[in-house]
């Protein structure tokens, strides 16, 4: 499947991103659907940027 074909995608990367900018933490767009594939493939996301423990913390991402 590719990005946003899943059902809800765009719902689930919306709520997602929201609820991190109600809580003043930093949630770009893009990142917001990148962390959003990766938590509805139950993959982990490798990365050293700086805004993805967010997701992390708030969203169900994993980081490796």
């Amino acid at each position: 499947m590719s990005l946003g074909r899943e059902p809800g995608f765009w719902e689930r990367a919306a709520t997602n991103r929201a609820r991190l900018l109600a809580g003043k933490l930093r949630a770009r767009l893009a990142h917001g659907l990148i962390a959003q594939s990766c938590i509805d493939r139950r993959g982990p996301l490798i990365t050293r940027e700086a805004d993805f423990p967010h997701f992390e913390d708030h969203a169900g991402l994993e980081l490796v």
